[in-house]
């Protein structure tokens, strides 16, 4: 069989004497036959934050086995990524902890980021539940912390904004001068990492729109007066550009958390100096790239406006397509320095695998009545309805976008009485999409975030959001891409410290079946279909 999991936890089999040789890093995961006709494989886990064992169809029925006398192999696979090849092994039930394995020899966060990152910032990341390190957490922060240039590659939900935020609350300096810059999407995004910044530092901060953020960092946070105070800023679309180059000069930040757009225009005017920056973050890169003029103004963010030999550079996300060619493009174009590092966490495996992934063959016309069916079924804590963004010819002609349709349909459904458990205000849908009012989409998600169970949203909402009550993705219209139905299904299963799965169904025609099947194969995920009748629902 082979063995693959994270590097602490091999540390910890071998301390424990469960394994008798380790010496490798990355995640590793276990696959043996476990007995069951024609030789099925089944894969099982140890858990990155947990330590329990899941098999792969999402059952703790391997919780508390530990693994004895196996020996082991290595063997590189990728760039940080090694491979244990382990041989036959007694499966024993051990007298681990009630709730999955103990791992006394497991670091902390405060272990792992001893001496180099400020006690308070740790206490705080404690008292916000991270205790231990996540897998990506725990390979990128050593090299993060040394201020190596990285390609942070890592699962959704892996924890890769603390992972960089660490580093970079620890360097900063109160002194009146920009250090740092975190390039994100999409203003959402932004106002979310700048809210876990600001709860590092020590001041929670609600989330407030573009035309009082700057305020609010000023009075909470303090001014950037050299008299041991810092502050996080963000520059955000739809915020008003004339308070934003008032604020920035009044007050320089320590921290910027801005959209490229807005960043390159106050470069531009001179009412952003870049000198005295010392770390960039580009987060979600592959979605900047994606667009011409975001790649345009990235390129004179990375190579014109700064360089790279001044300052440590980050790009992060869960999808980079021919990461290979994007590392030599990041030295060619002189983006990052020739040292730049790689940081591949579960190259195989490229969904959490903790979600469960289903499908509805129905007509189209019976989409939005198969989705009821299904959300009654499943009685969702809270959910993500996402639906294709409006395209131009469907602009021109007026249509009535799919949000609007979609939430129109539940709230109907809603008001007979066929939609949600009686608590009609709780199950009012929720819509977000680019096209709305900044106010409107600040409210909508406060709203969510707040209790309301369904959010009908484009992909706006796929990027980066941490919705951890998110408990069920349901896809009215396939993505276009794995790239995009990986970031969608991402928005769920993301409490797995409570060992919680997350659902993503999918409602599809059957000519769509194949464009599934391309995406289960190209996400190396399993897709179970769902048999309901959509007719007998409607009566």
């Amino acid at each position: 069989m082979v063995t693959m999991m994270p590097r602490p936890y091999l540390k910890m089999l071998t301390a424990s004497k469960w394994i008798s040789k380790v010496e490798c890093l990355g995640a590793v995961r276990r696959e043996e036959s476990l007995g069951r006709a024609g030789g099925r494989v089944a894969s099982a886990i140890l858990h990155p934050r947990v330590g329990w064992l899941r098999n792969s169809n999402g059952d703790r029925d391997f919780g508390g086995w530990s693994w004895k006398n196996a020996e082991v192999g290595l063997s590189r696979v990728g760039h940080r990524h090694f491979c244990a090849s382990v041989g036959t092994a007694d499966v024993e039930k051990s007298a681990a902890d009630e709730g999955g394995l103990t791992a006394p020899s497991r670091p902390t966060l405060k272990e792992l980021c001893d001496g180099m990152v400020p006690q308070h910032i740790l206490e705080k990341a404690e008292e916000l539940g991270f205790k231990y390190p996540t897998v990506a957490q725990q390979d990128a922060l050593p090299l993060l912390l040394s201020g190596t240039d990285c390609l942070l590659h890592a699962q959704t939900g892996s924890g890769k904004t603390l992972a960089y935020l660490l580093p970079i609350l620890s360097k900063l300096v109160p002194r009146a001068a920009v250090q740092a810059v975190i390039v994100v999407p999409t203003r959402e995004l932004g106002m979310q990492v700048a809210k876990v910044a600001r709860t590092l530092m020590g001041k929670s901060l609600k989330s407030v729109d573009s035309d009082t953020e700057g305020k609010e960092a000023g009075k909470v946070a303090g001014k950037g007066d050299g008299k041991g105070t810092l502050t996080v800023m963000t520059l955000l679309d739809g915020g008003s550009a004339s308070r934003q180059k008032k604020w920035i000069k009044a007050a320089p930040p320590q921290l910027i958390v801005g959209t490229l757009r807005c960043l390159i225009r106050l470069i531009e005017s001179n009412h952003l100096r870049t000198n005295a920056i010392t770390t960039l973050v580009i987060d979600e890169v592959d979605t900047l790239l994606g667009s011409a003029k975001e790649g345009n103004n990235l390129q004179n963010l990375l190579a014109v406006h700064t360089r790279a030999t001044d300052r440590q550079t980050i790009f992060a996300s869960a999808t980079i397509p021919q990461h290979n060619r994007f590392l030599h493009d990041c030295i060619q174009n002189k983006w990052a320095k020739g040292n730049i590092e790689h940081i591949h966490v579960s190259p195989e495996v490229m969904m959490p695998l903790y979600l469960q992934h289903r499908y509805v063959i129905c007509d189209n016309e019976d989409k939005l009545d198969m989705l009821v069916a299904v959300i009654n079924e499943d009685c969702p804590r809270a959910a993500i309805i996402f639906v294709n963004e409006q395209n131009d010819k469907a602009r021109r002609n007026g249509d009535t976008p799919a949000t609007i349709t979609t939430a129109e349909f539940l709230s109907e459904k809603l008001r007979l009485g066929q939609l949600g458990n009686g608590e009609r205000e709780r199950w009012e849908p929720l819509i977000l999409e680019e096209d709305d009012h900044i106010n409107q989409r600040v409210s909508t998600l406060s709203d969510f975030r707040e209790g309301r169970c369904l959010l009908v949203a484009t992909d706006l909402a796929a990027r980066g959001l941490d919705l951890p009550e998110v408990s069920h993705v349901y896809n009215i219209d396939l993505p276009p891409n794995v790239t995009s139905y990986i970031h969608r299904a991402g928005r769920t299963g993301r409490r797995p410290i409570e060992e919680e799965q997350g659902f993503v169904t999918n409602f599809i025609i059957s000519k769509e079946l194949f464009v599934l099947k391309r995406i289960e194969n190209e996400s190396q995920s399993r897709f179970t279909p769902l048999h309901l009748d959509a007719a007998a629902d409607r009566e």
